[in-house]
């Protein structure tokens, strides 16, 4: 099956918000499809932006990752790809509550919204210049970069805690606590 034809077999999964089982869907490596997930969110196919949202959407669903590899499965096909850095990005937050528990939702632009929890942890990593690069579990071993406005949002919520040879930055969500940042002095 050529890449036009798997884009074609894509109408068959259907358009709504469920996740297929794409864990359990193990076929051969059908070959390598020139689409880049860019670090700025962007999807390209053969050099060019992905402008139908909706078939991004659709990407999006059927993306797989084994080890450090990146591919789009159906139960027939799987199709390797490349991605820059995450292969999602959060783009918004919104902080609502569920009793008195505060809970942050965050919302990426493929759709994507989970509740910052156990399963869904937020935590971060620092790029060469030692900026921090804050990223969230989207699902299984798919994550989000948190884009930086969002970043901030999160930052807004931080709590301080000092010590005598750090400072810490965590937001709270569905009873737990995330490192956004720490200082040592």
């Amino acid at each position: 099956m050529s890449p036009d034809q798997f884009y074609q077999s894509l109408d068959q999964l259907g358009s709504g918000d469920q996740v297929p089982p794409v864990e359990k869907w193990n076929p051969e490596l059908s070959g390598d499809m020139d689409l880049i997930i860019k670090a700025n969110g962007e999807w390209l196919h053969d050099g060019a932006i992905i402008k139908r949202r909706g078939l991004v959407r659709v990407f999006s669903k059927i993306l797989k990752r084994e080890d450090d590899e990146y591919f789009l499965v159906t139960p027939q096909e799987k199709w390797q790809i490349q991605v820059e850095d995450a292969p999602f990005l959060v783009n918004r937050m919104q902080l609502i509550s569920e009793g008195n528990e505060p809970v942050i939702e965050l919302h990426t632009t493929t759709d994507n919204c989970v509740k910052v929890d156990s399963d869904h942890p937020v935590w971060i990593e620092y790029d060469l210049e030692q900026n921090p690069k804050p990223y969230v579990i989207i699902r299984s071993n798919l994550f989000a970069l948190i884009n930086r406005n969002v970043y901030m949002e999160l930052a807004e919520l931080a709590e301080e805690t000092k010590s005598t040879t750090k400072t810490v930055w965590k937001v709270r969500s569905c009873g737990s606590h995330f490192l956004l940042g720490e200082e040592s002095h």
